[in-house]
């Protein structure tokens, strides 16, 4: 009877033994772990900054035209008033325009279908206009009620990791 022997290879053509090929496994394992985490990592600062940039833009925008609706309100067309959750309105008779039609203009806060708190326009010539999103807190004084009026007004809005705040003031420009 003759036996059959494998030859044998010789060492540089051997392949993995299992302990080499764990420790391969573990290795890349870690490393997958840790790449994945920086990438979610990452992945969630970019939501954040994206947020806030929203946020930022929604309401310097808002800024800008509540700033210009009360420069170019009528002489004493001003007022602050509160609505039925305590939130202020800011309400405003604009210039007559070329067929000599004045608009009412307000802003103020409404709830959304989801629960967030929105800050509107409502124009009559454009209708009602969202103009900051996700609004966390809104106030609005009437610093000097005596000429000249100052609207002072600040807005929170972005998420909660992410929220931005901007104050400004505006005056009529016909006192």
């Amino acid at each position: 009877m003759q036996t059959m022997t494998h030859p044998r290879l010789p060492s540089r053509c051997r392949g993995f033994t299992l302990v080499e090929f764990l420790i391969g496994l573990a290795i890349t394992a870690v490393t997958s772990t840790a790449i994945a985490t920086m990438l979610a990592a990452a992945a969630r600062t970019s939501s954040l900054v994206t947020a806030q940039g929203n946020a930022q833009w929604e309401l310097d925008t808002a800024m800008r035209r509540v700033a210009q609706q009360v420069r170019m309100c009528q002489k004493g067309s001003l007022t602050l008033s509160n609505d039925s959750n305590g939130n202020p309105t800011i309400a405003l008779i604009t210039q007559p325009d070329i067929s000599s039609t004045a608009y009412n203009v307000s802003y103020a806060l409404a709830l959304a279908s989801d629960g967030t708190k929105n800050f509107l326009e409502t124009d009559p010539r454009y209708g009602t206009s969202i103009l900051v999103h996700n609004v966390q807190a809104y106030s609005a004084q009437l610093k000097n009620p005596a000429a000249p009026t100052i609207l002072l007004v600040t807005l929170i809005a972005g998420q909660r990791d992410a929220q931005t705040t901007r104050t400004f003031e505006a005056a009529p420009r016909n006192q």
